[in-house]
């Protein structure tokens, strides 16, 4: 009998040792439950992830314990905690020194803005090439409706015109005279044309013969009378 009372004694007494005291959460996704119980997540509080300390309020002997973690209360399976804190890394890391970044930084800089100055460059031809471009284009366009004109003009002038010859019917007038119809009106004038100053420079000449015998039969008139 004293050695049962001796036992559930010790049992308190070590369950009152761990309680109140701090914890730490050994792996990640450790959950912190409303009820002792893993049958579904429906009484999850709250998710911890590792090394998280906690306050272990009471450690029940079915493998639950008691924790307040944010101002919240619930249970956690005891082989999720420990009480051994966890170890801090004492490497304290080593100086890096910028300069030799700078002077990248620098590099890559100077590059961006030589590249940015031929994008700029590019740009300017693109735009120049697209001008000529549409200028081009424009001349072509005007010399096909130019040749298009030109075209239509050569089809008019290469069809045939119509021309009838008419002939006297008097014995007199034996020569055949062409008489053009139609748009043959501003030859015909040309020709009239034409036989005016002929005319008129038929007639010059005979005035001028006129003028010359004349005035050789005067010459020969007065040489007669010195004799």
């Amino acid at each position: 009998m004293k050695f049962k009372f001796l036992f559930v004694f010790s049992i308190l007494l070590s369950v009152n040792v761990w309680a109140n005291s701090t914890v730490f959460v050994l792996n990640d996704n450790s959950s912190i439950r409303s009820t002792k119980s893993e049958i579904d997540a429906s009484n999850i509080l709250k998710t911890l992830n590792k090394d998280k300390s906690l306050q272990r309020l009471t450690m029940h002997y079915s493998g639950w314990s008691l924790v307040e973690v944010d101002n919240i209360n619930g249970w956690i399976l005891s082989s999720s905690l420990t009480d051994k804190a966890p170890v801090v890394s004492s490497n304290i890391p080593k100086i890096v020194d910028i300069k030799p970044l700078k002077k990248e930084v620098e590099r890559l800089n100077s590059q961006l803005a030589t590249v940015k100055k031929a994008l700029d460059q590019a740009q300017l031809l693109n735009q120049q090439l697209t001008q000529k471009a549409n200028i081009s284009e424009a001349s072509i366009e005007a010399l096909s409706t130019e040749n298009v004109a030109l075209k239509q003009t050569l089809v008019q002038f290469s069809k045939p015109k119509d021309k009838t010859i008419k002939i006297s019917k008097n014995a007199k007038d034996s020569a055949l005279s062409p008489v053009e119809v139609g748009d043959s009106s501003e030859s015909f004038l040309s020709v009239n044309w034409v036989y005016v100053g002929i005319s008129a420079l038929a007639a010059i000449l005979l005035a001028l013969l006129f003028f010359y015998n004349r005035n050789k039969h005067r010459h020969f008139d007065l040489n007669t009378l010195r004799r």
